[in-house]
C-alpha cells in the first residue's frame, strides 16, 4: 500500500524513534511517551515484526505503562511477547501514517496440544491433536533444540508426543498457517486449546462435534457461551479441554460474538486468510480474521487486483467500520516468499540496512531490509538480534521476495536467522542454500543464474521437477527460463571459495 513504501530517510528517522523507545522501556513496556496524537480509533490485528514498541503490519504502535497487555486470557507484559505472535491491538490517536498509540494489546494462542502426527517436509504440514498445520520458510520455532536440516523447515526435535503451542492464521476449512511454534513443558494433553471452525455437528443440541479436524464430545453440563444452539456448522469456536485417543473431551467452548457492530468510523488494518468469499459484479464480500469485509473493484489494490481475491489468499486490508463491517479502503496481496538463502556474511550494513550474502567466486547476493517488516532470530546462544548485531563470517538464513522476478530488484527480507556465529566451526556453515528467480540462462547448458549467482550444473547429483518428482539434471536445466524459482543446495568448505552445487529443485 502506498503508505508503507518509506524512503531511506524516513527509514533512518524512524530507527533512530525505535532507539529512543527501546531506551525508555520498563518493566511495564515502552516509557511513557505515547499521549496526544491526531485522533482516531482502532484496532490492527496481524503478526508481530518487531518490538521497541509493538511492530505489526508494518505499523509502530507505541506502549506505555498505561498500556494494557493480555496473554492467553491473563494479564500480563511487553516482555512476554515474541516476534511471531498473531495479535489484536486495540489504539487511538494516529500520531502519523506509520505510528498509533497502543491502548490494549492481545495474543491467544491459535492451538496448544500435543503432536499427534509427525511432521511431512514435502507437504509442510505437521499434525497438533487432528489438526492439519502448514508452516513455510518464515514460520518461527521456539525452544526447540535440534534444528532443522539444511533448506527444510522442521527441527528434528519436533516429535508425535511433543508439547506445543502455536499462533497463526486460519484457511476458509479452519486449517492453520503457523506463525510461530514453540515447544512448551509436558504434559499438555489436559491443557488442550483450539479455535477453529465447526464441520460436522450433529443435531440441533450436538453431543460431539468436528473442530478443524479434531473431534470434540461436549459432556452434558459443559459450559457454551453464548448458546448451544450457536453451534452450528461454520461457527467458529474455541474450546479448552482434555486430549485422549484422538478425542477431546470439551470442558469449555466459546462462539465469538460479533464485537464490532458498535464501533462505526473506527478504522482497522487486518493481516489474514480470505475465507467464505461471495461475488456480486463489482462487490465483493468475505471474511479476513473473523471479521466481515466488504470490497469493490474501485479501491486501491497492491501486488494483486480484485480479480485476485480469493479463499485463503492472504492479504492485509484497511478501511473503516460500518454496522460491524469492515468497508476495505485498500488491500495488499502479500507476495510468496519466492528467495531463501542459506550462508556466510560478507557484510553488514545497518546504515543503509544491507546485508551482503557469500556464494563464492560466482556471485555475492545483496539483500534490502526493513525495519517494518523485517523478523529477526537469533538461533544462537546469544540473546536477542537485531540487524547492527550481525557481524562478517555469522552464517545467516533469510527469507523474503522480489518485486520483479524478471528485474535487477534486491531482495527484501522477511526474516533473517542468525544460525551460527562466526568462528563456530559448526560443520552446518559449510552448507549453502541458494532459492531464488533464474536470472539468466545461458546458450551453454551446463550453467544458469540466480539471484545473479552463475550456477554450474556440472556437479548436480538429485534434480526435481515442481512436484517433486526426479528428473534428468540435464533436462530440467535446458527447460529453465528467466522468471522460474528454482532452489539449489551445495557445499563450500572456506567462506569465498567454490561451491559443489549438488541438488537443484523447481519449485512450484
Amino acid at each position: 500500500m502506498k503508505t508503507r513504501h518509506c524512503h531511506h530517510p524516513l527509514r533512518a528517522a524512524l530507527l533512530g524513534l525505535l532507539i529512543a523507545l527501546v531506551a525508555g522501556c520498563g518493566a511495564g513496556g515502552v516509557g511513557d511517551i505515547a499521549s496526544g496524537g491526531i485522533g482516531g480509533t482502532g484496532i490492527t490485528s496481524g503478526t508481530v515484526t518487531g518490538f521497541g514498541s509493538v511492530i505489526v503490519n508494518a505499523r509502530i504502535h507505541e506502549t506505555d505503562n498505561s498500556t494494557q497487555f493480555l496473554r492467553n486470557g491473563n494479564a500480563s507484559t511487553q516482555d512476554a511477547f515474541r516476534v511471531g505472535d498473531v495479535v489484536r491491538i486495540d489504539w487511538d490517536g494516529n500520531q502519523d501514517d506509520l505510528t498509533r498509540n497502543a491502548v490494549r494489546v492481545v495474543y491467544q494462542r491459535a492451538l496448544q496440544g500435543e503432536v499427534t502426527g509427525a511432521p511431512e517436509p514435502a507437504a509442510g504440514t505437521v499434525e497438533v491433536v487432528g489438526q492439519t498445520v502448514a508452516v513455510d520458510a518464515t514460520t518461527l520455532f521456539e525452544e526447540f533444540t535440534s534444528p532443522a536440516p539444511t533448506g527444510e523447515n522442521f527441527p528434528q526435535d519436533l516429535d508425535v508426543g511433543a508439547c506445543v503451542e502455536i499462533s497463526g492464521l486460519r484457511d476458509t476449512t479452519g486449517n492453520l498457517l503457523a506463525t510461530r511454534i514453540e515447544r512448551i513443558a509436558p504434559p499438555c494433553a489436559d491443557q488442550t486449546e483450539l479455535q477453529g471452525v465447526i464441520t460436522s455437528p450433529v443435531g440441533d443440541l450436538p453431543t460431539r462435534i468436528t473442530v478443524s479436524g479434531t473431534t470434540v464430545d461436549l459432556p452434558a453440563g459443559i459450559a457454551i457461551d453464548p448458546t448451544p444452539v450457536a453451534l452450528t456448522t461454520g461457527a467458529f469456536v474455541t474450546v479448552r479441554g482434555s486430549y485422549d485417543n484422538g478425542v477431546l473431551t470439551a470442558s469449555m467452548i466459546r462462539v465469538p460474538t460479533d464485537e464490532f457492530i458498535d464501533r462505526d468510523d473506527d478504522e482497522a488494518d487486518i493481516e489474514g486468510l480470505i475465507s467464505a468469499l461471495s461475488r456480486n459484479g463489482s462487490t465483493a464480500r468475505f471474511t479476513v480474521s473473523g471479521i466481515s469485509v466488504s470490497a469493490t473493484d474501485a479501491i486501491e489494490y497492491e501486488n494483486g487486483s480484485f480479480a485476485d481475491l480469493a479463499d485463503d489468499v492472504r492479504i492485509e486490508v484497511e478501511g473503516v467500520f460500518v454496522s460491524g463491517v469492515l468497508v476495505a479502503e485498500e488491500i495488499e496481496f502479500k507476495r510468496d516468499d519466492q528467495v531463501e538463502m542459506e550462508s556466510i556474511l560478507l557484510s553488514a550494513d545497518a546504515d543503509n540496512e544491507r546485508l551482503t550474502l557469500d556464494f563464492g567466486p560466482d556471485g555475492t547476493v545483496v539483500v534490502t531490509t526493513d525495519v517494518l517488516i523485517t523478523r529477526f532470530k537469533n538461533d544462537t546462544d546469544t540473546p536477542g538480534l537485531t540487524l547492527a548485531d550481525l557481524r562478517e563470517g555469522d552464517y545467516v538464513k533469510i527469507v523474503g521476495s522480489v518485486a520483479d522476478p524478471l528485474g535487477d530488484t534486491e531482495p527484501v527480507a522477511t526474516l533473517v536467522e542468525l544460525e551460527g556465529l562466526a568462528g563456530s566451526g559448526d560443520d552446518d556453515v559449510e552448507d549453502r542454500v541458494l532459492q531464488g528467480p533464474v536470472t539468466d540462462v545461458t546458450d551453454s547448458p551446463d550453467s544458469f543464474s540466480v539471484l545473479g549467482v552463475m550456477i554450474s550444473s556440472a556437479g548436480l547429483e538429485e534434480c526435481e521437477g515442481a512436484g517433486d518428482e526426479t528428473l534428468d539434471c540435464g533436462v530440467l536445466v535446458e527447460s529453465l527460463s528467466p522468471g522460474d524459482i528454482v532452489e539449489v543446495q551445495g557445499t563450500s568448505s572456506v567462506a569465498g571459495g567454490w561451491i559443489d552445487w549438488e541438488e537443484l529443485e523447481l519449485e512450484d
